[in-house]
C-alpha cells in the first residue's frame, strides 16, 4: 500500500481509459506561461472593504462567457488543470495578489489533489479486484468513471480557490485574519450560534450578509463549475455532463470546516457536510477531497508535514507575531513578546486534541459514509481506507499525534519560564522568543 502522499506532485491527474488508470499531466510554473497569467491579471481584482472592524480583503474574478472548444475530454481537463493552477498561484502564490502561508497553492495541489488521487485510485482498486474488471466495476456506487475522477480532482484543486477574510484586531490589538467560511451561499442565518455543535461567529455572519459574501467554499465551487461549463466539443455539445457539475458544490461543500473547543475535549475541527443529513447529493469524490483535505498529512510517515501544516495556519491567522519577528522586535515590548509565547505554546497544545480527534473523526466516516455503505464491497472498501490512512494502533496516525504532543511539552519545557511577569525580559530573553517564533517560521530544518 502506498503512502497517502506519495509522489504527489504539483500536476493534474488524468484518467486514461487505455489501462483504466490516472496518468500524470504536469502543469507549469508562473514563468511558463505569461500569457495567460496577464490575462488572470486583467481578470482578477482584490477588492478592500474598510469596515469597523477592519478590512475585508474579497477575490473578484471575472469569468469568461466565450465557450472553449476542444477536440478531447483530455484536452479539456489538461487546460481546466492548468487555469485553476495559476489561479491558484496568482492569487496566493508568494508573487500573488494575498500571498498565504497554509492556503498556498501547495495545500491543493499537492495535499488535497494528492489525497483525493489515492483515496479514489484505492477504492477503484477494490472495486476492479472485487468485479474482476473495470467495465464491471463501473455499475458499484463507489466506483469513479472518468469523468468522476477528473471532475474530482479538478475540484481538489480548486476547493480553495476563494478565501475571502477579513483583517481585524485581537482583543490585544494585535492584526489577525477571520475567514469567511461557508458552503451555502447567502444564507448563513443557520450558522449563526451554535446548531450544528460548532460555531461561526455572529459578528462574521452579518459580515457575510452585509456585505454579500457567499462563503469561501461556495464561491471556491461555484468558480470551478462556471469555467467547466464554458469547455464543448467542436460540434458543440457539452464536455462535462450536468451530472457531473452538479456534483461541484455538494463536494466542495464537505471540506468546509466547523469548530469546538472544550477544555477536557481540546479543539475539536470536524466538516459537518460529510453527513448526508446535511449533504445529500455528496458523492464519493466529496468523501476523498474532505478527507484530504484535513487529514491527509496525519497518515504520513514523517511528523514534519503535520507540524509544518500547524505552524503555516498560525503564521496565516496570527501574522503580528510574524511581522514583529520580520523587524527583529523592533519596538515590540515585553507584553508583546510574552503573548508571542503564549499564543505559540497553547497552539502546539491544541494540535495534540486536533489530531486525536481527526483519528476519531475519520474512523466514524469511514464506517458510516453513506456512498460507501451503498457499495456491494463496503467492507473491503472500509479496510483499505484503514491500511491507507495508517489508521491501526501504532501506525503512522498514533504516531503523528504522539509527535504532536511530545513536540508541545518539549516546548512549553524550554519556553514556560518566559511567560512569567514579575521582571522585564532580558537580551537573551527576547533572544529566545525569537527563537521559539523561528521554530514555527517556516525556516526550522
Amino acid at each position: 500500500m502506498k503512502p497517502l502522499l506519495e509522489g504527489a506532485a504539483r500536476r493534474l491527474e488524468a484518467y486514461s481509459p487505455e489501462s483504466g488508470r490516472i496518468s500524470l499531466i504536469e502543469t507549469a510554473p508562473r514563468s511558463a506561461d505569461e500569457d495567460l497569467y496577464e490575462r488572470l491579471d486583467r481578470q482578477t481584482k482584490l477588492r478592500e472593504i474598510e469596515t469597523p472592524r477592519g478590512t475585508i480583503r474579497k477575490i473578484e474574478f471575472r469569468e469568461e462567457r466565450e465557450p472553449i472548444s476542444v477536440e478531447t475530454f483530455k484536452e479539456a481537463v489538461q487546460q481546466a488543470g492548468e487555469e485553476m493552477d495559476a489561479r491558484l498561484r496568482s492569487r496566493f502564490g508568494p508573487d500573488g495578489l494575498v500571498p498565504m502561508h497554509k492556503h498556498a497553492p501547495e495545500h491543493s495541489l499537492e495535499e488535497v489533489e494528492g489525497g483525493t488521487i489515492r483515496i479514489l485510485d484505492a477504492i477503484n482498486d477494490v472495486l476492479v479486484e472485487a468485479y474482476g474488471s473495470s467495465e464491471a466495476a463501473h455499475r458499484d456506487a463507489a466506483y469513479s468513471n472518468k469523468e468522476r475522477l477528473c471532475v474530482a480532482l479538478l475540484a481538489a484543486r480548486t476547493h480553495d480557490s476563494v478565501q475571502n477574510h477579513i483583517v481585524t484586531k485581537d482583543a490585544n490589538g494585535h492584526e489577525i485574519i477571520q475567514r469567511y467560511r461557508g458552503a451555502e451561499g447567502l444564507d448563513v442565518s443557520e450558522q449563526v450560534g451554535d446548531p450544528r455543535g460548532g460555531f461561526r461567529s455572529t459578528v462574521l455572519a452579518e459580515e457575510m450578509t452585509r456585505y454579500a459574501i457567499r462563503g469561501n467554499e461556495y464561491d471556491s465551487a461555484d468558480e470551478l463549475k462556471h469555467h467547466l461549463q464554458r469547455y464543448q466539443y467542436e460540434d458543440g455539445r457539452p464536455v462535462f455532463s450536468e451530472e457531473a457539475l452538479a456534483s461541484i458544490h455538494p463536494d466542495i461543500a464537505a471540506t468546509y470546516p466547523n469548530f469546538t473547543f472544550h477544555p477536557e475535549t481540546g479543539l475539536k475541527v470536524f466538516q459537518p457536510y460529510l453527513s448526508a443529513e446535511l449533504n445529500p447529493d455528496k458523492t464519493i469524490a466529496g468523501f476523498a477531497i474532505a478527507h484530504a483535505d484535513l487529514r491527509s498529512l496525519l497518515a504520513q510517515e514523517s511528523s514534519k508535514g503535520f507540524e509544518d501544516g500547524g505552524d503555516a495556519e498560525l503564521r496565516e491567522t496570527k501574522p503580528w507575531m510574524f511581522a514583529l519577528l520580520d523587524r527583529g522586535f523592533e519596538g515590540a515590548s515585553d507584553k508583546q513578546l510574552r503573548q508571542c509565547v503564549q499564543e505559540t505554546l497553547g497552539w502546539l497544545d491544541t494540535q495534540i486534541s486536533f489530531a486525536a480527534w481527526q483519528k476519531k473523526l475519520l474512523i466514524e466516516s469511514i464506517a458510516t459514509d453513506v456512498t460507501i455503505a451503498r457499495s456491494s464491497y463496503a467492507d473491503r472498501i472500509r479496510a483499505r481506507m484503514h491500511e491507507l490512512f495508517r489508521l491501526a494502533p501504532g501506525e503512522a496516525f498514533d504516531r503523528n499525534i504522539e509527535a504532536a504532543k511530545n513536540r508541545a511539552q518539549r516546548t512549553r519545557g524550554r519556553y514556560q519560564d518566559l511567560l512569567a511577569t514579575d521582571r522585564a525580559l532580558s537580551e537573551s530573553e527576547r533572544a529566545r522568543v525569537k527563537q521559539l517564533l523561528l521554530e514555527v517560521s517556516g525556516e526550522r530544518e
